[in-house]
């Protein structure tokens, strides 16, 4: 801004203060009111001659309202003859200078005067409503001959405006008397009391110059603060236009938004801040027309800056206007909300996603507000439910979820509004618009606005119906299951006490043929007879088809047991490497036959704490079973400590395993493939896994074809016995359900191949 504003109004004003402004004021007017008082008398008297020629004027009106009515009578009865329109407009004329003269004499009218003239103007108005109902007519094609019925409507409203012009001529003829009959001393006491009143006014005109004086300075600093105010604000554009558009004044923060300098924009026209499109359609122009008509135009839209870039704004145009009425200019104010917009259009985007969503969505979605009116209902909704969309908006939710005749449940979508909580997963039943009943399980959720009130509730709700009979027929079922199991299981009892009373009714022939024929061939070995010689094979074939019938009862009962969960392991402190040496040392004879030489590497003393009597059955197992598919080849044993487990490998020179087979061999009653030669009942590995698993350790067999097998058991040295027994159990060793029924194969020992006795210990078996 240029200058000091406060300066300048300062300056103007200083010989203005309340003291000095009034003597001065004083010392100036005493001449004044002098000339005034003698000027009185000639006021006066012009006065009284103004007087009389107002009332005179009036009275000459007063004619010519006469006049212009019957002017418009004549004009109008003219056009209900002829239905010429060129009377039409002789008869608006006259009408409208006949409300002139009314305005103008309502000016300087007295209440007397403006009651006439208010009742004369009704009156012309009446007159003219029946004239132009009449005239309609005509132009509507009505005889002529309704001229009749017109004179006849609109005689006692002419006779009325007569009566009331006669009224008002006869009150403007007694005010010209009375002013002609002023006297002489009328007039000076008139005289003397204006005068007496110009120069009190006189005073009180000095007293409030120096009042406005001080009132003008201090408006002019508000006119400073504002125009400072405006300048300085950088968020909005502020700015006006002239009557035609172009701009007038810019401030600071319409150089920001707009990016144009004051000197370069003030002049150029307002069109210029629209985009190219905006231009050819003319939205400029409106914008103005709208503001001028309205006083005022609001608009969001795309806005060009003087570097080419747009931006989106919110404007607003205000029409200026003097004490007149008439158009000075336009205000405008701009602010730059395209990151407002960016906002609003991402929110309305992710509304738009969410509303996709709703509709595409599985799950039935209700929406009510706070007075449990239904507001949202999706496609999912209307399939559950079977009410369409239309039928339910604005329906309370009550009668479209109606709950059968159940007690009060706790959880309720209306509920959830009023108290503000989230009800998951309650399952419940609802009645469809058919009247069948459907199972739901119900979701609610309270919508809350950016206070967090409460505006209403959500529920999500899915059809169970499906579920809940799946989870009855597994009920049912679970029930058939169990109800399978205890019967297996008294089978397994059952079975397990026939095996018990089996091996034992056969133990007891097989001890005593396996004690005879012991005898015979300790007997027959002292003979040096052929025939003795003789009797010597037989008997060592018998005696090794009783082993292998003993030890195949056994073996039945072993996996009778294991499969009834019954496998009791009874752990103590066990040296592996001295128990290995002692069943190598039992089983010299066979290992002899079988033509097989044992290796034992040992790393020392290893104790843990295992069951020896399964542990001797472990290792017995996989000697026989190395024995077997090796034979005539070396056995190698090793047994090494790796952190708090000990480690037993076997490893035989046979034909080696498939790779398909070396899971599926300890299965039970299952052997590898390739190995018909070999005659065994296919529980010995079985066996194994399960005893070793139920110590808790592990089993494994490396082999490659043709190039043997090595058969690696860990074992933890201190095994809880517990974990060991739920790690059996989630392996499924001894479930019933999970066994293997395969059949038993009651194969008769190859010949030449050696038996089993001496391998084993009691309770032990292959």
């Amino acid at each position: 801004m240029k200058g000091s504003p406060h300066s300048v109004v300062g300056a103007d004003a200083r010989f203005l203060r309340p003291g000095a402004g009034l003597v001065v004021t004083l010392l100036a007017l005493a001449p004044a009111v002098t000339l005034v008082t003698v000027l009185a008398f000639r006021s006066i008297s012009t006065s009284k001659d103004a007087i009389i020629d107002e009332n005179a004027q009036g009275l000459v009106d007063t004619e010519e309202l006469c006049t212009l009515f019957e002017r418009k009578v004549a004009e109008s009865r003219a056009f209900m003859l002829t239905g010429e329109e060129h009377y039409l407009d002789a008869m608006l004329r006259a009408r409208s200078e006949f409300a002139d003269i009314v305005s103008r004499l309502q000016r300087t009218a007295n209440p007397f005067e403006m009651q006439l003239l208010n009742a004369l103007q009704n009156i012309e108005q009446e007159d003219q409503s029946e004239r132009v109902r009449f005239i309609n007519q005509r132009r509507g094609g009505a005889d002529p001959e309704m001229l009749r019925q017109f004179e006849t409507v609109v005689r006692p409203k002419r006779s009325e405006l007569d009566r009331a012009l006669h009224s008002f001529e006869g009150f403007k003829e007694r005010q010209l008397t009375e002013a002609r009959g002023l006297s002489r001393n009328q007039v000076f006491r008139t005289a003397l009391a204006v005068s007496s009143l110009a120069l009190l006014a006189f005073a009180l005109a000095a007293a409030l110059a120096a009042r406005l004086a001080t009132a003008l300075a201090r408006l002019k600093q508000s006119e400073e603060r504002l125009q400072m105010l405006i300048v300085g604000v950088k968020d909005y554009a502020i700015f006006s236009l002239d009557a035609d558009g172009r701009v007038a004044t810019w401030n600071w923060g319409a150089e920001r938004i707009y990016g144009y300098r004051a000197e370069d924009i003030i002049g150029q026209p307002f069109q210029r801040f629209y985009l190219k499109e905006d231009r050819e359609n003319l939205n400029p122009d409106v914008a103005l027309r709208i503001a001028a008509a309205e006083g005022r135009y609001e608009a969001d839209g795309w806005r060009a800056r003087d570097d080419g870039s747009v931006f989106w704004s919110t404007t607003v145009l205000t029409a200026l206007r003097d004490s007149a009425g008439r158009l000075r200019g336009f205000s405008t104010m701009s602010r730059d909300v395209t990151e407002h917009k960016r906002v609003h259009d991402e929110v309305l985007e992710v509304n738009r996603t969410l509303d996709t969503l709703i509709q595409a969505s599985p799950v039935a979605v209700v929406a009510v507000d706070t007075s449990g009116v239904v507001n949202k209902w999706n496609p999912a909704a209307e399939r559950l439910f079977g009410w369409k969309t239309s039928e339910v908006l604005a329906k309370p939710v009550t009668e479209v979820m109606v709950t059968p005749d159940e007690p009060e449940e706790p959880c309720d979508i209306l509920q959830a509004i009023a108290a503000g909580f989230a009800c998951e997963d309650h399952e419940t039943t609802r009645r469809r618009k058919d009247g069948s009943i459907v199972e739901v399980s119900i979701y609610t959720a309270t919508l809350t606005d950016a206070s967090g009130t409460p505006r209403g509730a959500m529920a999500l709700l899915c059809d169970i119906s499906e579920r809940r009979r799946a989870e009855r027929e597994r009920e049912d079922a679970f029930r058939e299951r169990d109800r399978l199991l205890q019967k297996a299981d008294q089978a397994a009892r059952a079975r397990e006490e026939f095996l018990s009373m089996a091996s034992h009714d056969l133990r007891s022939p097989l001890s005593t043929l396996q004690l005879q024929s012991r005898g015979l061939l300790l007997h027959a070995r002292r003979e040096q007879t052929v025939f003795a010689g003789r009797m010597v094979n037989g008997l060592e074939r018998i005696d090794r088809n009783v082993v292998r019938i003993n030890n195949f009862v056994n073996s039945l009962l072993d996996v009778s047991r294991f499969e009834a969960s019954q496998l009791d392991l009874c752990p103590s402190d066990v040296d592996l490497a001295v128990i290995v040496p002692e069943i190598l040392e039992r089983s010299k004879e066979q290992l002899e036959q079988a033509g097989c030489l044992p290796t034992l590497t040992s790393c020392g003393s290893l104790i843990g704490r295992w069951d020896p009597i399964r542990l001797e059955q472990i290792i017995t197992n996989l000697l026989d079973n190395a024995m077997k598919y090796g034979r005539g080849k070396p056995i190698e044993l090793t047994i090494e400590s790796e952190g708090d487990n000990a480690i037993l490998s076997i490893q035989d020179h046979g034909p080696g395993i498939k790779p398909e087979d070396q899971e599926r061999i300890f299965d039970k009653a299952t052997r590898g493939t390739g190995s018909t030669h070999v005659r065994s009942f296919g529980f010995g590995l079985w066996i194994v896994r399960t005893i070793v698993a139920a110590s808790g350790g592990s089993v494994r067999v490396t082999s490659q074809p043709n190039r043997g097998a090595t058969f690696t058991v860990v074992l933890p040295r201190r095994a809880s016995m517990q974990h060991a027994e739920s790690q059996r159990r989630r392996e499924g060793y001894g479930d019933v359900a999970n066994g293997n029924a395969s059949a038993v194969e009651a194969e008769e020992t190859a010949p030449g191949t050696p038996g089993s006795s001496g391998l084993r210990r009691q309770g032990s078996g292959i």
